[in-house]
């Protein structure tokens, strides 16, 4: 999903790769060439909760929970004290596809 993260140091393009494995939710988030893993992922509902740690633009521990319905999401983002951050994404399916093909 392309995802902007909108924070108190200005706004985050960020994609997040969510995908079912052994019937689990696994998840990276990509900023420019740093990717990380989302940790103790948890979906209920239309609502998607997450944990992840990143070093840039601070190094911070980050939760959000946002909320997914067909392909958008928005949500929140907080980091310990800061203010929450606002989250929006969106699923480009062509972007999908063409990288499901290129797996295949």
């Amino acid at each position: 999903m392309d995802t902007t993260i909108t924070t108190p140091l200005g706004n985050l393009s960020v994609l997040f790769d969510l995908a079912l494995k052994d019937g689990q939710i696994v998840g990276t988030a990509k900023q420019g060439e740093d990717v990380v893993s989302l940790d103790n992922l948890q979906f209920a509902g239309n609502q998607l909760k997450w944990s992840m740690k990143v070093t840039k633009p601070l190094r911070l521990s980050l939760k959000f929970c946002v909320n997914i319905e067909k392909n958008k999401m928005y949500g929140e983002a907080k980091a310990g004290l800061l203010p929450t951050s606002k989250v929006t994404g969106h699923r480009d399916l062509l972007t999908e596809e063409s990288r499901h093909e290129k797996n295949d």
